[in-house]
């Protein structure tokens, strides 16, 4: 299986936030991109992303040694593969970037099993931009 090398963050991990410096070290290049979906803000003061349509505002990062900052970031989403009680999954989609490319990434998405508790406590993230929500 081919290991893919860019990552998709739109939250915690972004530039300027809160838990950037744990990619910083791996970041070879980071871009502005976007992918589809639905976000919301948890009140535990970290975004939440679900299948949708809606453009969700991020950072495409393009990743050196792979392997370490897969289990780091895993380890920070709360995922484990085969796990059925992760926060979230790590999955594959396509980011466009500003300049219109469209590159195949990974992706943490809110897990199925907490769909309920998002449902209840989620706030609806307008615009998909999680980082200037939060301001």
């Amino acid at each position: 299986m081919l290991m893919l090398t860019k990552v998709f963050v739109y939250g915690t991990l972004c530039q300027g936030q809160r838990y950037h410096h744990i990619i910083a070290p791996f970041a070879k290049h980071t871009q502005k991109a976007t992918v589809r979906g639905t976000l919301y803000d948890l009140p535990v003061g970290y975004p939440a992303m679900i299948e949708g349509d809606n453009p969700v505002k991020g950072e495409l990062v393009e990743l050196q040694n792979v392997p370490e900052a897969l289990r780091l970031l895993d380890e920070l989403e709360d995922y484990e593969p085969n796990r059925d009680t992760n926060e979230y999954e790590r999955i594959v989609v396509k980011a466009v970037t500003e300049r219109g490319d469209e590159v195949e990434c990974y992706l943490y998405l809110y897990a199925p099993n907490r769909r309920e508790w998002l449902a209840e406590h989620g706030t609806l993230v307008p615009g998909g931009d999680w980082p200037s929500f939060k301001g």
